[in-house]
């Protein structure tokens, strides 16, 4: 996964699916998303977001952990049925132990690494792109602006200004330039030197 780090690792004796073994479980950041949590599976390693936990008692019925207390995990996983189409949806895991200062320790762990509240995602006006161009001889930054106008589906145009706030007048009509660089290269001092 790009940009993520890994911001905590938490190791002790879990029992996974009535398997009790040393594990590993690890959090990392990603950059605007919630924290993903990585943990021994039982085909091999799991991962997603991390959601929820919650510190329960053990069932009546015993289960796969027996008659052990749990921190029940929820979190987010990517795939697809039987080569359908990609979606995400929600697992559970339980991770169990007769060692209630483990469970103690593991739910410390969780609860300072879970991301609280909502994420705020950055988002790039005009697809991320930066244009340039030329004004005076000099090389301006472009900012795009919506303006409402119905064509066809469509809704609005975007309308490159020399202004970050959507001002009258500022409307840049001279060539478009995808960096400052590219843009030196066509002012009058450049091709002097050439």
């Amino acid at each position: 996964m790009n940009d993520r780090k890994l911001i905590g690792e938490w190791k002790g004796k879990l029992t996974i699916n009535g398997t009790l073994k040393e594990r590993k479980i690890q959090i990392f950041k990603v950059k605007n998303q919630k924290n993903k949590i990585v943990f021994p599976g039982f085909r091999g390693p799991e991962e997603g977001t991390l959601l929820a936990i919650k510190r329960k008692k053990p069932t009546l019925l015993g289960g796969p952990n027996g008659n052990l207390e749990f921190v029940f995990v929820t979190y987010s996983a990517r795939g697809s049925h039987q080569g359908g189409p990609m979606h995400t949806y929600n697992k559970h895991v339980a991770f169990a132990s007769k060692d209630e200062k483990i469970l103690e320790s593991l739910m410390k762990f969780l609860q300072k690494h879970i991301t609280k509240g909502k994420v705020r995602r950055t988002i790039k006006r005009g697809g991320g792109k930066k244009h340039y161009g030329i004004r005076g001889n000099n090389v301006i930054e472009l900012y795009p602006h919506r303006i409402p106008r119905s064509i066809g589906r469509h809704k609005y145009i975007i309308s490159w200004k020399t202004t970050k706030e959507n001002l009258p007048n500022k409307t840049f009509h001279g060539k478009f330039y995808k960096s400052k660089e590219e843009a030196k290269e066509h002012t009058k001092s450049k091709r002097k030197k050439k």
